[in-house]
């Protein structure tokens, strides 16, 4: 890692106008408490109807010495399309993704970005220690988290944080799939790279709302699951014995 880190914030977004000014604020806290940094957010738009995009080139425009960019899709595209449009985008030694409904708190992203710099690991991932969310949707999270677990053994109990930290290198090499956000644990380790976990605080919604709804949480995530599955058995394992150079 460089001196001076690079470091690329990913919001999507979809039809959150009231939360983005708020987000922007504390990501710019947030982003003051790590020392030797460079920051560009590039907030994604996927397909919003509101004043989004109004009310957040309002709220960047005092911001001084941190890159903004905003990428507009054609059309509402997905938490995945939207995550990997920022992704391959972005310029970071070390890239943070994060929700941009404020359940997600940026005051943890010092501590993420903290554990990469100094242990070597190629992601850090955020689990909702204490999560603010409905009974309903805490039930279905647990239970499929738990599927998950139990099928791909990836050893994470909450991959639905979209509160993650990683080496720029590490997340642009893994393959893209509709439904990847859920997976990039898995992903990870079937390339090889190593994380950490790391308790995050979770909050409750204020403003808008979910935009999950029963195929998000259950069908759509198990055909996925059985994409990975499928993806973790073709996967090419091979070890050199030895090699031999005239």
């Amino acid at each position: 890692m460089k001196d001076k880190i690079m470091l690329s914030v990913i919001i999507p977004f979809y039809d959150e106008e009231e939360n983005l000014p708020i987000l922007t604020e504390e990501l710019c806290n947030a982003v003051k408490r790590i020392n030797n940094c460079n920051a560009e957010f590039i907030y994604v738009n996927d397909g919003s109807n509101d004043d989004s995009e109004k009310l957040l080139l309002e709220s960047i425009k005092s911001v001084e010495n941190i890159q903004f960019r905003i990428i507009n899709l054609e059309y509402n595209c997905g938490l995945s399309s939207a995550l990997w449009a920022g992704i391959q985008n972005s310029q970071g030694d070390i890239v943070i993704t994060i929700d941009s409904d404020l359940q997600n708190d940026p005051a943890d992203i010092p501590e993420m970005v903290d554990i990469i710099v100094n242990t070597g690991v190629d992601a850090v991932i955020g689990i909702r220690a204490n999560r603010k969310d409905t009974f309903v949707k805490r039930m279905t999270s647990k239970s499929a988290n738990a599927i998950r677990n139990f099928l791909i053994k990836d050893g994470v109990k909450d991959t639905g944080c979209t509160l993650k930290a990683f080496t720029g290198k590490a997340v642009k090499s893994l393959p893209f799939f509709k439904g990847m956000h859920r997976f990039l644990p898995f992903l990870l380790k079937l390339k090889g790279y190593t994380f950490k976990t790391l308790d995050v605080n979770h909050r409750e919604r204020k403003y808008g709302e979910p935009k999950y709804f029963l195929f998000n949480r259950l069908i759509g995530p198990f055909c996925d699951l059985l994409a990975a599955i499928w993806m973790r058995n073709r996967n090419i394992h091979y070890k050199i014995k030895d090699e031999k150079i005239k």
